[in-house]
């Protein structure tokens, strides 16, 4: 159960900020820091909407001015504004100043601290989600000789209750490539699903595009919540990922939130079978067969009282029979959480190094699954469309001969397929085989 804490304000201000759930970059020293990003809450106790309001922002004598977007009537609003801190040199914390305007009044004034770091240490990064608009940020362990392009990438989902920064910061530095890790929005977030999974995603893009890392060398890890978030981005973005390794994790939230760690089956009624299926896009379990695409280490303590290894015994006994190519280990006495070692386990990050993702002119054989097209619809040069019956289990397994130009298979519950044949030399004629029917 999640606690919730209550506290009465008495005599408080018509309008005021709370900065105790700022949202705060690092200043990251060698970096561009002349446009940094935050956040804060304002309060309008009034019973008209704040219009027309700005933020000013002061630091090192540098004051930026951010206009406030409406904060209603009654009600509160975490809004973002800019810093400009440009000048800052050296390393430490700095105090920020924050003024709150109606008009040019100041109604209320809030101090900061920021912390200026060396980018060769863990750091937060800040941006504008293109989800909401509102400010982000997602922790950073920073590769050793500072990154390069084509060094590997590693997204490392959280745990419930843990904090981007504090996730990253579990981590050394490694030689060979930047660790990332999101917010899912909150410590605990969205199980990363919906909006989490959103969040997840969003970052892994902002890396890319920031660090430059080799495409066949991305990788997916995570703990606890985040070893569940490993399985379910692991399986519902089949063929992203050159190997994922989900650490004391569960494979399925209904399951590991159940009575009986079961998830229902046969339901009795037509809303049971609607509600049910509602959920089939979190079911791992029968999304299974999309790990064939990416190398998979399962890592859990044998004395887990949280997530039991059991969780990680049953995912070892689906994947041994189909999977060519994964490892398993319990940590022996192993916790939930026993150290570092819980997520930054050298023999996990071993096994990243010797994976690389395959280049979709080189897979021949896809086996994809899906439950949603409207979140996860491809796997390389597979695309699943549309679905006969939309949440239920869609799946396709093709196999394609480049040589005798055919690509052939079966399907089930797909309306429209999609298929990439930009492999194939331009103006040949290619065979399809799909389900029995022979299409050209």
């Amino acid at each position: 159960m999640v606690g919730i804490a209550a506290e009465l304000l008495l005599d408080q201000k018509p309008s005021l900020l709370k900065v105790e759930d700022a949202t705060l970059p690092d200043i990251v020293l060698g970096q561009d820091n002349r446009a940094l990003l935050g956040a804060v809450v304002v309060i309008n106790n009034t019973s008209k909407p704040i219009r027309n309001a700005n933020m000013e922002a002061r630091l090192n004598e540098k004051v930026v001015r951010t206009p406030l977007p409406t904060i209603p009537a009654m009600s509160i609003r975490k809004v973002g504004f800019e810093i400009n801190a440009g000048d800052i040199l050296e390393t430490g914390a700095y105090t920020c100043s924050l003024d709150f305007l109606l008009g040019n009044k100041v109604v209320d004034n809030q101090t900061l601290s920021l912390d200026a770091r060396e980018g060769t240490t863990h750091y937060k990064q800040t941006f504008v989600s293109e989800i909401d608009g509102s400010i982000q940020y997602y922790g950073v362990a920073p590769q050793m000789d500072g990154g390069s392009p084509g060094s590997a990438l590693f997204l490392s989902v959280h745990g419930a209750g843990v904090e981007a920064i504090g996730q990253a910061r579990a981590y050394q530095q490694k030689d060979w490539g930047t660790l990332v890790a999101p917010t899912n929005r909150r410590p605990r977030g969205f199980n990363w699903e919906d909006w989490g999974r959103i969040d997840a995603m969003e970052v892994l893009d902002l890396a890319m595009e920031k660090f430059q890392p080799d495409p066949s060398r991305i990788y997916l890890t995570g703990h606890s919540m985040g070893g569940y978030g490993t399985w379910y981005l692991g399986a519902t973005f089949a063929g992203k990922w050159a190997a994922i390794a989900p650490c004391a994790g569960y494979p399925t939230l209904m399951g590991y939130g159940s009575a009986d760690g079961k998830i229902p089956e046969n339901p009795d009624s037509e809303l049971e079978k609607t509600l049910l299926r509602a959920s089939n896009p979190s079911n791992v379990l029968e999304l299974a067969k999309n790990y064939a695409a990416v190398g998979v280490y399962i890592h859990h303590g044998d004395n887990d009282r949280v997530v039991s290894v059991n969780y990680a015994r049953q995912m070892r006994g689906i994947l041994a029979a189909f999977h060519p190519d994964f490892s398993y280990y319990e940590y022996p006495g192993g916790s939930h959480w026993f150290g570092s070692e819980s997520v930054d386990w050298a023999p996990l990050f071993d096994y990243f190094k010797w994976h690389e993702r395959s280049p979709d002119s080189l897979t021949h054989t896809i086996d994809f699954s899906t439950a949603n097209t409207a979140v996860s619809s491809s796997n390389k040069w597979l695309h699943i469309l549309q679905q006969e019956q939309s949440l239920a289990y869609s799946r396709a397994r093709l196999e394609r001969d480049r040589e005798a130009l055919k690509i052939s298979g079966t399907t089930e519950n797909i309306a429209v397929l999609g298929i990439d044949t930009r492999d194939f030399y331009g103006g040949t004629r290619i065979s399809l085989e799909i389900d029995g029917q022979e299409l050209a």
